[in-house]
């Protein structure tokens, strides 16, 4: 979301976790399914150069769990970081709601 960006690299640092813990997790807990990160925190970016997570995931049964699993590490990153940039608990929760997620059908 747009109103978390402004943390920078703070946001990245937060969803990838100290030594990339947060995806090693995610990893041991999806096997079959590739976690990244791309972007940049930056609002002077067009949007499909922002922050972004992108899960690849080969098996359709896991995708919500998945989903949903990213979706929870989006809103703790986003937790982690409103409070370096003074959010109050509105601007959170309009964090959350503004995460966006996308699915695209892909031939891997």
């Amino acid at each position: 979301p747009d109103v978390v960006l402004p943390a920078g690299d703070r946001l990245r640092a937060a969803l990838e976790g100290t030594n990339g813990a947060n995806f090693a997790h995610l990893r041991r807990k999806h096997p079959t399914t590739k976690f990244s990160v791309f972007g940049q925190a930056s609002l002077s970016l067009p949007p499909w150069k922002r922050l972004q997570v992108v899960a690849l995931c080969v098996d359709q049964r896991t995708l919500e769990k998945v989903e949903g699993d990213v979706l929870d590490l989006v809103e703790t990153a986003c937790d982690v970081v409103a409070d370096f940039l003074k959010l109050n608990d509105d601007q959170v929760q309009q964090a959350y709601e503004d995460i966006r997620v996308e699915r695209h059908d892909m031939k891997l």
